[in-house]
This record gives structure tokens, C-alpha cells and sequence, in this order.
């Protein structure tokens, strides 16, 4: 049976949400979104298979699945986070998700964790606006000539192995 389902996050990539949310300086629905596409697309680039089931569309502000909106809200459920609403500069009012205290140390086992944790390390402490930065610098997204800001090819699906 494949991981894949329809509209849903799987059980590792849940949990790969929640290690984000633990190793990131501001998780919110943008950077979480965005290390999950660049750990998979790093994972595709590097000849591995993808962490995740999700797929990936262009969107407004980059790569998006709504699913991934969706695995915030379980997880929000099921009290493993808690979303604190916090306000930009600007007044623009946004959720910053954590870890809820009472869960336990947030562990993930993948044979990708190299990339994963990489990638965490080195990134973790850019803003949701700066990784929206890097995703628009990659080939999925050039491919299609989409420009942050823009509207090309919306809602058009990302292929990862893009060159």
C-alpha cells in the first residue's frame, strides 16, 4: 500500500511537522511549508526518495498543499501543538505554532535525517519571508517562471525532479 493519500498528511509526515515545529526559530504555516518542499526536493536532488506524501502546487507565496494546513489543525486537535497569535510589524496578524508543553522530546527516524537535519541547522533561524525567498530561487518554481509576487501557473503542480 503507498503512502499517498488524498488530501491527507501520513503519520511521518506528521511527525516530521512536529520535528520541524521543534528545530525551527518561527514555525509558522509558511516555514513549515517551505522546509518540508526544500527537504523533499533536497531529498529528490539528492537521487533519495521523498520524507513526505504531500504534493506539492505553486501558490501565492510558493509551494503550498493545503494538506499541510490541514496537518497543522490535527496536530493543533490532538494538543501535540499550541498556536500563539502574534502580530508583524506591519499589524498583519499571523499563528506561530511550538511544541504544547506537556509533550514528550519530539524524535524522527527517516534514512533522509542527514538531509533533514542539515537543513534544519542551516535554516531554522530564517524568517517564513526568507525561506519563501529560497523556494522561489528553486528549479520547480523557475521552471514555471513564477515570480514572488506573481500569479504564473497557480495552483499548477511542482515537479520536484525538475532541472
Amino acid at each position: 500500500m503507498s503512502r499517498q493519500t488524498v488530501g491527507e498528511c501520513d503519520q511521518k509526515t506528521l511527525d516530521l511537522i512536529l520535528y520541524i515545529i521543534d528545530h525551527i526559530h518561527l514555525a509558522t504555516v509558511t516555514s513549515i511549508t517551505k522546509f518540508l518542499y526544500l527537504i523533499d526536493l533536497t531529498c529528490i536532488s539528492d537521487g533519495r526518495e521523498k520524507v513526505t506524501n504531500i504534493n506539492y502546487v505553486r501558490y501565492y507565496y510558493g509551494p503550498y498543499s493545503a494538506a499541510i494546513k490541514d496537518a497543522i489543525e490535527k496536530l493543533l486537535a490532538k494538543n501535540k501543538i499550541v498556536a500563539t497569535l502574534r502580530t508583524l510589524a506591519s499589524g498583519e496578524p499571523f499563528l506561530e505554532y511550538n511544541i504544547a508543553p506537556e509533550s514528550k522530546q519530539i524524535e524522527f527516524e527517516d534514512n533522509n535525517k542527514d538531509i533533514i537535519d542539515v537543513l534544519l541547522n542551516s535554516l531554522g533561524g530564517l524568517t517564513p519571508s526568507q525561506l519563501t525567498k529560497i523556494a522561489y530561487g528553486t528549479e520547480p518554481m523557475k521552471k514555471l517562471g513564477a515570480t514572488l509576487g506573481g500569479n504564473e501557473h497557480l495552483n499548477e503542480a511542482l515537479d520536484l525532479s525538475a532541472k
